[in-house]
């Protein structure tokens, strides 16, 4: 398996550290709506896809899969002018405008929320679901108390603002965690690299009384195993993986997403009965005391949120989008076949 990204990309770095082979194009998104721009993104997509296209070779690829993003049209149409077979995987309830376009064209698709099927074509659209990391449930709350300093009965908001952080989400948070803390509560908070000193310099005193702020963690299944209440961003990679521990979640949208798609993860989050979701907009430091302690408070809703959770997580997200490749291949899928990092021999690409 080889990764195809953006060269300037944050994949760059998390792609080999997770030990796959990982290799970038040239892409920059599409900005503004002026003809300039519209034609300064087709060249960008003809050079991505030429190069994408000899990465193809090189690594005698039989599939793609695309993922959405400007980085993966390159690659995915390079494919398609190849005539070879294509999956497209959406994350969200909405769908990119990439996606949207190259999944009329693609060998199959994969959504990851209900309802999605109706921006693809019938008979070509599965719902799989987000895969996560196999190892992402498989932590345990003593386990991950022990880790980040927390005491062995309290109970555990996750405040969890996305690999980026969310400026408005820490600052509300830093606002409403005095008032956390008082009704007996412990928060880890996770809050990107871009707000960490900012939430350190305003904290003060409180990061030794229970409240535990940091920038980012390689180790966020053990926040999930030591917590009773997720707060945070509606990305489709967060619900996946809090769906898949079955825990209760506050949603804060991130209002300027393409298509206003982290609103409508939010919405079938609380459809489902597995989340409350308030616009980013309206979150203050009362509104998070006021929510979180309500809901801390209330062991029959949390808990009866915490099984819609469950039932909306999707474990078996790898094994069904394996399958669907399989499918667009005419292979048989094995369940249960070897899973290794290791490309094979024959497809290694040279190292550049």
């Amino acid at each position: 398996m080889l990764f195809v990204g953006s060269e300037g990309g944050m994949e760059r770095e998390i792609v080999p550290r997770a030990g796959w082979a990982f290799r970038g194009v040239s892409a920059a998104p599409l900005t503004g709506r002026l003809p300039l721009s519209y034609l300064v993104a087709g060249r960008n997509l003809l050079r991505g896809a030429r190069e994408a296209s000899a990465l193809i070779s090189d690594f005698r690829a039989d599939a793609v899969v695309g993922t959405g993003g400007y980085a993966a049209a390159s690659t995915v149409t390079a494919a398609l002018m190849r005539r070879m077979p294509v999956v497209i995987h959406e994350q969200n309830a909405v769908p990119g405008r990439t996606n949207r376009c190259l999944g009329r064209i693609a060998s199959r698709v994969a959504v990851t929320f209900p309802g999605t099927e109706r921006y693809f074509p019938k008979g070509r659209t599965v719902l799989t679901g987000l895969p996560i990391r196999p190892d992402m449930t498989t932590a345990d709350d003593g386990e991950g108390r022990r880790l980040f300093g927390l005491r062995p009965d309290s109970r555990v908001l996750l405040v969890h603002g996305g690999s980026q952080g969310a400026v408005a989400l820490n600052r509300a948070v830093l606002g409403a965690v005095a008032d956390l803390l008082k009704s007996g509560l412990e928060v880890v908070h996770l809050t990107g690299h871009r707000g960490y000193e900012e939430v350190l310099q305003t904290s003060g005193e409180l990061v030794h009384q229970g409240y535990h702020p940091m920038p980012y963690t390689e180790d966020i299944r053990y926040a999930y195993a030591c917590a009773d209440l997720v707060l945070g961003r509606a990305g489709a990679s967060t619900l996946a993986e809090t769906t898949a521990w079955g825990l209760p979640m506050i949603l804060v949208p991130y209002p300027w997403a393409c298509s206003d798609h982290q609103t409508a993860n939010a919405v079938a989050m609380a459809d489902a009965g597995a989340a409350e979701w308030v616009r980013d907009r309206d979150l203050t430091p009362a509104e998070v005391v006021e929510r979180v302690t309500r809901l801390m408070a209330d062991d029959e809703t949390r808990s009866r949120m915490a099984a819609a959770s469950e039932r909306v997580g999707r474990t078996s997200a790898d094994e069904r989008v394996a399958d669907l490749v399989c499918d667009a291949l005419g292979r048989p899928y094995v369940v249960g076949a070897p899973k290794s990092p290791a490309a094979s021999p024959s497809r290694a690409l040279p190292k550049r």
